[in-house]
């Protein structure tokens, strides 16, 4: 890669997904909670960031974690709590970039080499999606062409349904990465296993 090539930032917005009520963890606001030092809401920012370090950023569902990194647009879904297919169609209507990278905010492992990954792949089709070591698809960790993102949310029934949804009405590209780094906390055993301390942990906004 040339020298001139590496300052060349993507056109690119991070939209973190941060609203659920995480019910298998007694309703903890999860994105604060410290993953190897870092809050995991701020972890997936800082992957996005370290592919383009002046994105934007659009947070629907808790901002808890992220009081330092400035640049960030604060929204939840309507009603709250009706799921990430809703909060995605929330969230894309303050895009202006080329590129959005959709991810969960709650990706102990997320890094910036995940994301460049992504956008490498996207091509001409509409999304990248990230598929795990297990062959497992991670509809919350993709990077989609904006405008293509748009149109599918505005034709489709997004209240309290899967983020998977919005991929059967699109064209996506499978990326199998080798590292899990798509890996999520929904369980006390993910949080053991991460190193993921709850203790003090704060329950979300009703």
């Amino acid at each position: 890669m040339s020298q001139g090539s590496r300052t060349e930032e993507p056109s690119l917005t991070a939209l973190l997904v941060s609203g659920g009520k995480a019910t298998r963890l007694g309703g903890i606001t999860k994105t604060a909670l410290i993953a190897n030092g870092v809050p995991l809401i701020k972890r997936a920012l800082l992957a996005v960031r370290g592919v383009s370090p002046h994105c934007p950023a659009v947070v629907v569902g808790d901002t808890d974690g992220l009081d330092d990194l400035g640049h960030v647009t604060h929204l939840r879904e309507n009603p709250p709590f009706s799921g990430p297919a809703a909060a995605i169609a929330a969230g894309v209507e303050h895009v202006t970039t080329d590129l959005v990278a959709v991810l969960a905010a709650d990706l102990p492992l997320i890094d910036a080499h995940t994301i460049r990954t992504l956008i490498d792949a996207v091509g001409q089709a509409d999304c990248a999606v990230a598929v795990d070591p297990t062959g497992r698809v991670q509809y919350l960790t993709a990077v989609w062409r904006t405008r293509a993102l748009a149109q599918v949310v505005s034709s489709a029934e997004v209240a309290h349904r899967p983020a998977r949804i919005l991929y059967d009405r699109c064209e996506w590209v499978p990326v199998h990465l080798e590292q899990a780094t798509t890996a999520d906390i929904d369980t006390y055993a993910d949080a053991q296993r991460f190193g993921v301390d709850l203790r003090g942990a704060s329950t979300p906004r009703q």
